[in-house]
């Protein structure tokens, strides 16, 4: 990878606790964890980033500052520290449904969220959206494109592109997905194109995952609406909410807000 130009490695640890990642599915262990990490260093990889999941049943706040330390022993330039979501039909949304599994509280979860926030900014890491941190100069370029809600291109099975509005997603079987491009066709499974308004209200939750927010000046140009005009009367009602902050030029999520922000986020669809 490294020789062939590919410049960043992602590796999804989740945890470093064998049994919580037992109970997540995973097939790996924490030794493993180490092991890919040692042998990126070894082919030259410096731009690293670890995911790393909270609220994991079973797992509390001492758990998590567990895990954290780990995470701070093997001095990775980025993180990523989600909540877990319990996708539909998947083995653990069942246990879940079938009361197999106790959910974590909402407040150790707030816990655990303010624990990364406190822990890695303390460390040097620039909390720079909702759920990533990045030691100076190594924010993921990708996901800055993404959350600025401008074009990307994804290649492979699955693989999600924004092109010139338009959302697409890839052929998710790799056999239909060789076939297709053999044929000479674009091995596109899915392909959705949003209404102006609709993709400016798009565009500004995804600004408001980035920590700094909506810039009203780069929101105009990249959707050709005024946020004000378009979102100032929600706006105005989460700032008396203490959780949003608007100034004259920008908008973002005061402290408060990031804590709750897929229900801040929800208003502004």
């Amino acid at each position: 990878l490294r020789i062939h130009g590919v410049n960043r490695l992602s590796i999804g640890a989740q945890s470093f606790d064998d049994g919580l990642l037992k109970l997540l599915g995973r097939r790996h262990n924490s030794r493993d964890i180490l092991d890919v990490l040692a042998a990126a260093r070894e082919a030259d990889f410096t731009n690293l980033s670890l995911d790393l999941i909270f609220g994991i049943p079973t797992q509390g706040p001492s758990d998590w500052e567990r895990d954290l330390d780990e995470l701070l022993r093997c001095n990775v330039p980025h993180v990523s520290a989600y909540s877990l979501t319990y996708e539909e039909n998947t083995p653990l949304a069942r246990r879940a449904a079938a009361g197999q599994l106790e959910r974590v509280s909402e407040a150790d979860e707030l816990t655990m969220y303010e624990t990364v926030i406190d822990g890695l900014t303390t460390e040097g890491y620039e909390h720079y959206e909702i759920s990533n941190f990045a030691r100076p100069d190594f924010r993921c370029a990708h996901n800055e494109v993404y959350w600025a809600n401008a074009a990307y291109l994804g290649l492979g099975p699955s693989a999600a592109s924004y092109i010139s509005g338009e959302r697409r997603r890839n052929a998710s079987s790799l056999t239909d997905y060789v076939a297709r491009l053999g044929a000479g066709e674009l091995a596109v499974g899915f392909r959705e194109r949003l209404a102006p308004e609709k993709r400016a209200r798009e565009t500004a939750v995804m600004n408001l995952r980035r920590t700094h927010g909506i810039d009203f000046d780069e929101f105009q140009r990249r959707t050709g609406f005024n946020a004000s005009a378009l979102l100032g009367e929600e706006l105005q009602v989460l700032a008396q909410e203490g959780l949003i902050q608007v100034g004259e030029r920008s908008a973002a999520l005061t402290r408060r807000g990031l804590m709750v922000a897929d229900t801040v986020l929800s208003e502004l669809v």
